[in-house]
């Protein structure tokens, strides 16, 4: 029983070990461009609809339907974006992962 509790306490402290640098990593910086994704449920419309309304600027069309990549043209675009209708809105360095 002592193992089982040893091995949860290590198993749990390297998953916060291996998650923290991605959830940095994910965190948007006002300097770089921003990948806006929209509800799954709402799709292209949606995020051009978000990027209308929030007043930025495209910069690229996801992969998957709803991300786009935007210009972060001012301190305030993650609010506006999320005040918009965003689902999330990441960093933009990660967007090579979701752009053609």
């Amino acid at each position: 029983m002592a193992l089982d509790v040893r091995f949860r306490s290590i198993l749990a402290s390297a998953l916060v070990a291996l998650a923290l640098p991605l959830g940095v990593a994910t965190i948007p910086r006002a300097a770089t461009p921003l990948l806006l994704i929209a509800p799954p449920w709402r799709g292209e419309a949606e995020a051009m609809q978000i990027l209308a309304t929030a007043d930025a600027r495209l910069l690229a069309r996801g992969r998957f339907d709803g991300t786009l990549l935007v210009a972060a043209d001012g301190p305030d675009l993650v609010r506006r974006l999320y005040a918009a209708g965003a689902f999330l809105v990441l960093n933009g360095d990660l967007y090579t992962g979701c752009t053609p």
